[in-house]
């Protein structure tokens, strides 16, 4: 089982190399495609992690996309931290899943996210979903913590299901947040994004600035894309 475990994981570990240097071909050859790639630190190593994500940020990739529930780790993870020092250094993009774990696994409420931005305070951090199913978190961490910003996908298309936020309550949590803290987002292939964007024109309360921000304003100003 041992090294049937560690040729399976150097094959996981090649297999995101591998898929990462064609994402970042991709945007190479297309001016209008920006990306973030894939880093788990379950596969690689921290040096290898650093190396990896150094090698393709010099070919024009803005950060990384983290998902610490699927790949079964927290926010706080030590092997992370490298990877946080070498984004603030660098000033590249941390985007992560957020919300609650599963069966007792992982988890990346919005709560969770606190020591690491108390530690790197620098970090350019995206949480995703606008804290998911975690979403009565989302305020206090936005208050604590003004660098951090967020994206609704997902949570959007939920809205007013049983224990998710009512579309006055996504709307007031917006308000709260900043408009100009929160972008689209698409969980791409889950949801369609022109749906996503139909249903951010109908939240209610929001004025066509708040609408603009959301739609396209924060994401420009956020990834320096004017």
């Amino acid at each position: 089982a041992g090294p049937a475990s560690a040729e399976a994981m150097r094959a996981a570990a090649e297999a995101m190399r591998a898929s990462n240097r064609w994402v970042a071909a991709v945007a190479r050859a297309n001016p209008l495609i920006e990306v973030l790639i894939s880093i788990d630190p379950t596969v690689v190593s921290p040096d290898e992690m650093v190396a990896h994500l150094a090698e393709l940020a010099g070919a024009g990739v803005r950060g990384v996309k983290l998902h610490p529930i699927s790949q079964c780790f927290s926010p706080a993870d030590p092997r992370l931290f490298p990877i946080y020092d070498l984004c603030c250094d660098a000033g590249l993009v941390v985007l992560s899943h957020s919300g609650p774990g599963h069966r007792g696994g992982a988890s990346a409420t919005p709560a969770e996210f606190a020591p690491v931005l108390r530690q790197w305070p620098r970090l350019r951090l995206v949480l995703a979903h606008l804290g998911g199913a975690s979403w009565t978190e989302t305020a206090e961490l936005a208050d604590s913590f003004p660098q951090v910003v967020f994206d609704l996908s997902e949570i959007i298309e939920w809205a007013g299901a049983p224990n998710a936020p009512s579309a006055a309550d996504l709307a007031g949590l917006v308000r709260h947040v900043g408009a100009d803290r929160v972008m689209l987002g698409s969980d791409f292939p889950w949801y369609d994004p022109a749906r996503t964007a139909d249903r951010v024109a109908g939240l209610p309360g929001l004025g066509p600035a708040e609408r603009a921000a959301i739609l396209g304003g924060t994401a420009t100003r956020f990834f320096g894309l004017e």
